[in-house]
């Protein structure tokens, strides 16, 4: 991401770069709202044989992996807010 425009001695923000954070923001929202619908076939499953499958830690991984993208843009976002 660019640097934040100093003005008048007062940092301004690099909207394009938030734009970009907005957008990866976006992304996790929809990924989010997928692995949510894996989530229930899992407890669908678990519900009707009382055993948790393997698909529990595909799901927890992907759970993982979209958090770390979450915080890396959350990151990011502070950045160019500072």
């Amino acid at each position: 991401m660019a640097e934040a425009e100093v003005r008048n001695g007062q940092r301004r923000p690099d909207w394009e770069g938030l734009l970009d954070v907005a957008e990866e923001l976006r992304q996790v929202r929809w990924l989010l709202g997928n692995i949510a619908g894996n989530l229930n076939d899992v407890a669908r499953v678990a519900n009707s044989t009382g055993e948790i499958g393997e698909e529990a830690g595909t799901v927890l991984g992907l759970v993982r992996r979209i958090a770390g993208r979450a915080d890396a843009s959350l990151g990011e976002l502070k950045e160019q807010t500072r």
